[in-house]
Protein backbone atom coordinates (compact mmCIF):
# COMPACT_ATOMS: atom_id res chain seq x y z
CA UNK A 1 0.00 0.00 0.00
CA UNK A 2 2.11 3.00 1.28
CA UNK A 3 5.57 1.26 0.11
CA UNK A 4 4.45 2.54 -4.25
CA UNK A 5 3.83 5.99 -2.51
CA UNK A 6 7.29 6.17 -0.49
CA UNK A 7 8.55 5.19 -4.25
CA UNK A 8 6.67 7.73 -6.03
CA UNK A 9 7.86 10.32 -3.59
CA UNK A 10 11.68 8.73 -4.14
CA UNK A 11 11.60 8.72 -7.67
CA UNK A 12 10.02 12.44 -8.02
CA UNK A 13 12.96 13.59 -5.49
CA UNK A 14 15.90 11.94 -7.18
CA UNK A 15 14.18 13.27 -10.52
CA UNK A 16 14.07 16.98 -9.50
CA UNK A 17 17.55 16.59 -7.17
CA UNK A 18 19.88 14.68 -9.96
CA UNK A 19 18.54 15.06 -13.66
CA UNK A 20 16.15 17.94 -13.63
CA UNK A 21 18.75 20.81 -12.32
CA UNK A 22 17.84 23.73 -14.85
CA UNK A 23 15.71 26.18 -13.16
CA UNK A 24 13.73 26.54 -16.26
CA UNK A 25 12.80 23.18 -16.28
CA UNK A 26 11.18 23.39 -12.62
CA UNK A 27 9.55 26.91 -13.67
CA UNK A 28 7.96 25.17 -16.06
CA UNK A 29 7.19 22.14 -14.19
CA UNK A 30 5.63 24.52 -11.69
CA UNK A 31 3.69 26.24 -14.26
CA UNK A 32 2.41 23.23 -15.32
CA UNK A 33 1.37 22.55 -11.51
CA UNK A 34 -0.37 25.66 -11.78
CA UNK A 35 -2.17 25.10 -14.58
CA UNK A 36 -3.56 22.04 -13.95
CA UNK A 37 -4.77 23.04 -11.03
CA UNK A 38 -6.79 25.64 -12.41
CA UNK A 39 -8.10 23.34 -15.22
CA UNK A 40 -9.17 20.62 -12.49
CA UNK A 41 -10.45 24.00 -10.34
CA UNK A 42 -12.68 24.96 -12.81
CA UNK A 43 -14.21 21.83 -13.31
CA UNK A 44 -14.65 20.92 -9.90
CA UNK A 45 -16.35 24.21 -9.64
CA UNK A 46 -18.63 23.47 -12.55
CA UNK A 47 -19.42 19.90 -11.22
CA UNK A 48 -20.51 21.63 -7.72
CA UNK A 49 -22.68 24.14 -9.41
CA UNK A 50 -24.06 21.65 -11.95
CA UNK A 51 -24.59 18.57 -9.53
CA UNK A 52 -26.61 16.14 -11.74
CA UNK A 53 -24.12 16.09 -14.64
CA UNK A 54 -21.98 12.92 -15.58
CA UNK A 55 -17.88 13.10 -15.75
CA UNK A 56 -16.56 13.06 -19.30
CA UNK A 57 -14.56 10.25 -18.08
CA UNK A 58 -14.57 6.84 -20.46
CA UNK A 59 -15.59 4.04 -17.37
CA UNK A 60 -14.81 0.52 -16.49
CA UNK A 61 -18.34 -0.38 -15.84
CA UNK A 62 -21.83 0.72 -15.68
CA UNK A 63 -21.62 -0.62 -11.69
CA UNK A 64 -18.24 1.52 -11.13
CA UNK A 65 -20.40 4.32 -13.23
CA UNK A 66 -23.48 3.91 -11.31
CA UNK A 67 -21.91 3.66 -7.97
CA UNK A 68 -19.34 6.21 -8.20
CA UNK A 69 -22.17 8.61 -9.22
CA UNK A 70 -24.70 8.41 -6.43
CA UNK A 71 -22.07 8.89 -3.83
CA UNK A 72 -20.32 11.93 -5.61
CA UNK A 73 -23.55 13.65 -6.43
CA UNK A 74 -23.08 17.20 -5.38
CA UNK A 75 -19.45 17.36 -4.48
CA UNK A 76 -16.29 18.63 -6.74
CA UNK A 77 -14.44 15.90 -8.03
CA UNK A 78 -12.77 17.22 -11.04
CA UNK A 79 -11.14 14.34 -13.28
CA UNK A 80 -10.67 11.77 -10.39
CA UNK A 81 -12.96 9.18 -9.49
CA UNK A 82 -13.42 10.71 -5.70
CA UNK A 83 -13.74 14.05 -4.35
CA UNK A 84 -10.72 13.28 -1.85
CA UNK A 85 -7.99 13.05 -4.37
CA UNK A 86 -9.09 16.53 -5.89
CA UNK A 87 -8.79 18.06 -2.49
CA UNK A 88 -5.56 17.08 -1.97
CA UNK A 89 -4.60 17.49 -5.01
CA UNK A 90 -5.33 21.30 -5.06
CA UNK A 91 -4.85 21.65 -1.63
CA UNK A 92 -0.76 20.98 -2.78
CA UNK A 93 -1.15 23.06 -5.83
CA UNK A 94 -2.97 25.81 -3.57
CA UNK A 95 -0.83 25.97 -0.67
CA UNK A 96 2.46 25.93 -3.03
CA UNK A 97 1.27 29.22 -5.04
CA UNK A 98 0.24 30.87 -1.74
CA UNK A 99 4.06 30.37 -1.11
CA UNK A 100 5.28 31.43 -4.11
CA UNK A 101 3.06 34.36 -4.07
CA UNK A 102 3.54 35.19 -0.97
CA UNK A 103 7.59 35.11 -0.68
CA UNK A 104 8.56 34.32 -4.38
CA UNK A 105 11.03 36.77 -6.04
CA UNK A 106 8.77 37.20 -9.10
CA UNK A 107 7.00 40.36 -9.91
CA UNK A 108 3.80 41.72 -8.41
CA UNK A 109 1.79 40.57 -11.91
CA UNK A 110 3.03 37.46 -11.82
CA UNK A 111 2.63 36.97 -7.99
CA UNK A 112 -1.19 38.44 -8.65
CA UNK A 113 -2.05 35.56 -11.14
CA UNK A 114 0.02 32.93 -8.67
CA UNK A 115 -2.04 34.34 -5.72
CA UNK A 116 -5.46 33.98 -7.95
CA UNK A 117 -4.23 30.31 -8.92
CA UNK A 118 -4.16 29.58 -4.66
CA UNK A 119 -7.35 30.96 -4.24
CA UNK A 120 -8.97 29.23 -7.00
CA UNK A 121 -7.44 26.30 -5.71
CA UNK A 122 -7.89 26.36 -2.27
CA UNK A 123 -12.20 27.63 -2.48
CA UNK A 124 -12.42 24.64 -4.96
CA UNK A 125 -10.81 22.20 -2.41
CA UNK A 126 -13.96 23.33 0.36
CA UNK A 127 -16.25 22.61 -2.29
CA UNK A 128 -15.21 18.75 -2.75
CA UNK A 129 -16.94 18.35 0.62
CA UNK A 130 -13.95 16.31 2.09
CA UNK A 131 -13.46 16.42 6.01
CA UNK A 132 -9.83 15.31 5.09
CA UNK A 133 -9.28 17.71 2.86
CA UNK A 134 -10.44 20.20 5.29
CA UNK A 135 -8.31 19.31 7.78
CA UNK A 136 -4.80 18.95 5.48
CA UNK A 137 -6.05 22.73 4.01
CA UNK A 138 -6.52 24.09 8.11
CA UNK A 139 -3.12 22.43 8.50
CA UNK A 140 -1.11 24.00 5.92
CA UNK A 141 -2.67 27.10 6.26
CA UNK A 142 -1.71 26.78 9.76
CA UNK A 143 1.99 25.85 9.17
CA UNK A 144 1.98 28.65 6.45
CA UNK A 145 0.89 31.53 8.87
CA UNK A 146 3.44 29.94 11.56
CA UNK A 147 6.31 30.17 9.32
CA UNK A 148 5.82 33.41 7.42
CA UNK A 149 5.15 34.93 11.50
CA UNK A 150 8.39 33.44 12.43
CA UNK A 151 10.09 35.30 8.95
CA UNK A 152 8.54 38.22 9.87
CA UNK A 153 9.85 38.56 13.66
CA UNK A 154 13.17 37.99 12.71
CA UNK A 155 12.83 39.84 9.15
CA UNK A 156 11.47 43.01 10.95
CA UNK A 157 13.87 43.57 14.22
CA UNK A 158 13.34 47.26 14.04
CA UNK A 159 9.70 46.87 13.10
CA UNK A 160 8.10 44.34 15.19
CA UNK A 161 5.13 46.14 16.26
CA UNK A 162 4.09 46.30 12.53
CA UNK A 163 4.81 42.88 12.29
CA UNK A 164 2.32 42.02 15.01
CA UNK A 165 -0.14 44.34 13.85
CA UNK A 166 0.00 42.23 10.70
CA UNK A 167 -0.62 38.67 12.44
Amino acid sequence: GYSRLVLACLVLYLLFACIITNPLHRLAFVCGLFLLAVVQAAFGAWQFVNPHTNMPLPWMSEYLKSSYFMRLNGRAHGFYLNGNHLAWFLNVAGIFALTAAAWGRWGIKTKIVVFYVALMSLVVSLLTLSRGGVLSLMAGLGVFFLLSAYILWTGARGRRGVALIVF
